[in-house]
């Protein structure tokens, strides 16, 4: 992004300086209408200053009441903000003009066709995170050519295309049925087949074009019993998509249908892949579910059946090197639903200064206990259900799981030395259970390439340097860290000095 600003000082009566100044596009050159402009105080009072510009891009504030120092804070939808570098504002100094080139937003472009190049219109497009539960939309238009252009909570994500509703179907026979599927850029019909991109902001993506992919299709059957076993009448049924974050394929399941009086359902239409059933029903006020997981293969997914559980409560207890003094930030544990639990992110804090918590409303399913670390001398080393070490991995939870142990400690090492040239420094465990984004651990360099990470869980782990910081992780990095980085052991209490070579990052 190329942005241009000036600053001009301009002898100006006491009583306050006033701030004005234009904000154009710079492509164009021409003024921007309706654009944010904040005035911030990074010194004296805080305050913050606030207005937008007129038709032909100017602003103007009439005057600062404060002397000190300032920065400013450009913004328009479509545009990628910008922040002016600090600058002193002051009666004596005069008024300050800013001049301001904004950039366009980025845009990502591809086409959605079918298998003959028809272009396809109305296709819904989804950008989906290869890390965390997000997604974002557009759709194709009638030339079937899409377009995105906004903010992404990360760089890295796959394209998926799903078919209109109104796309007649493609040509098959009533013995050998086949439907459009949801399509991974470029062509596949499965998550495992899409081509991972990686947008870092800094120019537009050309040329994305996603051929719609014809599959045959199967039945899903079974039934759903409640947890006495007596089949369950009126019992929701939805079909997710296993390899999809759960928070997504809850809110767009690729099927669903409820139970008969019998407790049987009929999922038809299903294509070929890993699959999970999440059931869900309601015994008065008290909600029951259960999930389960499965593979469609080339044939009918048969003689199914879906028990439910009622929620429970998960008890733990977070044990600290010394008593937390009062005050203190506590840590939060929380339980990450994987393969498609009916469960959202369920999060409680504890109750007090004992460390002792709860996590109500769980429901059956697996699921990865994560927790914060409260500051940087303390350091998670372990967390345990019972006598089992379960840190960084999935297990069930149901009704009777032992409690949970979540133990600190305080004797963590550090890692320091120079890369030259870079920007930030990573470190990853060896330990592939826990190559997750947690559990990347970085710290910025200072001009002559020096770096510090204090409070590592002792271990050894691959330390990498980069000319700039990712800020996703996916199994592309974890391995590109792993074949690149250099093998440290950090050792309790102690410092380990390293000398890394800065690496590209992976595209």
């Amino acid at each position: 992004m190329r942005v241009l600003f000036f600053l001009c000082a301009i002898l100006h009566a006491q009583g306050g300086a006033p701030v004005e100044g234009t904000v154009a596009s710079r492509i164009t050159h021409a003024g921007l209408s309706g654009a944010g402009v904040s005035i911030v105080s990074t010194t004296g009072r805080r305050i913050t200053y606030t207005t937008t510009t007129d038709p032909d891009g100017s602003f103007r504030f009439s005057a600062i009441d404060q002397d000190g120092e300032f920065t400013a804070i450009v913004s328009k939808t479509g545009y990628l903000p910008f922040t002016v570098a600090a600058f002193r504002l002051g009666a004596a100094t005069g008024a300050v003009r800013l001049n301001v080139e904004l950039s366009p937003l980025p845009a990502l472009r591809g086409r959605v066709t079918d298998p003959d190049g028809h272009p396809v219109p109305e296709a819904r497009v989804d950008l989906v995170g290869v890390s965390g539960n997000w997604s974002v939309t557009t759709k194709s238009g009638k030339d079937g050519a899409f377009v995105y252009q906004g903010s992404l909570p990360s760089p890295a994500f796959v394209l998926r295309a799903l078919p209109p509703k109104d796309l007649p179907p493609p040509q098959s026979t009533k013995e050998h049925p086949l439907v459009w599927a949801p399509t991974y850029y470029p062509d596949g019909a499965e998550r495992s087949q899409a081509v991972r991109i990686v947008w870092h902001r800094d120019a537009d993506l050309e040329g994305y074009g996603i051929k719609l992919r014809a599959v045959p299709v199967f039945h899903v059957r079974g039934t759903v019993f409640d947890d006495a076993g007596a089949p369950v009448a009126g019992a929701a049924v939805k079909l997710l998509q296993a390899a999809l974050p759960v928070m997504l394929a809850l809110a767009a399941p690729d099927a669903q249908a409820t139970t008969r009086p019998d407790g049987t359902f009929d999922l038809p239409g299903v294509r070929s892949g890993d699959w999970a059933l999440a059931a869900a029903w309601k015994r008065g006020a008290q909600p029951l579910s259960a999930t389960l997981r499965g593979r469609v293969s080339d044939k009918d997914w048969e003689n199914v059946r879906i028990k439910l559980e009622a929620p429970f409560t998960i008890t733990g207890v977070m044990e600290f090197p010394e008593a937390p003094q009062p005050g203190r930030f506590l840590p939060i544990v929380s339980l990450r639903p994987a393969e498609g639990s009916e469960s959202p992110d369920n999060v409680l804090a504890p109750s007090g200064p004992d460390g002792r918590f709860a996590i109500s409303g769980v429901h059956p399913g697996r699921y990865q206990v994560v927790a914060n670390s409260p500051d940087a001398g303390v350091y998670l080393d372990s967390i345990r259900m019972g006598g089992r070490e379960i840190l960084g991995q999935t297990v069930d939870l149901m009704d009777g799981s032992l409690p949970l142990r979540v133990i600190y400690k305080n004797n963590g090492g550090s890692l320091r030395g120079n890369a030259e040239h870079c920007s930030d420094v990573l470190v990853m465990p060896k330990d592939p259970v826990l190559q997750q984004s947690e559990f990347l651990v970085g710290a910025p360099c200072d001009r002559a390439g020096h770096f510090e990470i204090p409070g590592l869980r002792p271990g050894d782990y691959y330390a990498v340097a980069f000319t700039r910081g990712p800020d996703w992780m996916d199994s592309s990095l974890a391995i590109h860290i792993a074949a690149s980085g250099t093998l440290v052991t950090v050792q309790a209490g102690q410092s380990t000095l390293a000398t890394l070579k800065v690496t590209p990052l992976p595209e």
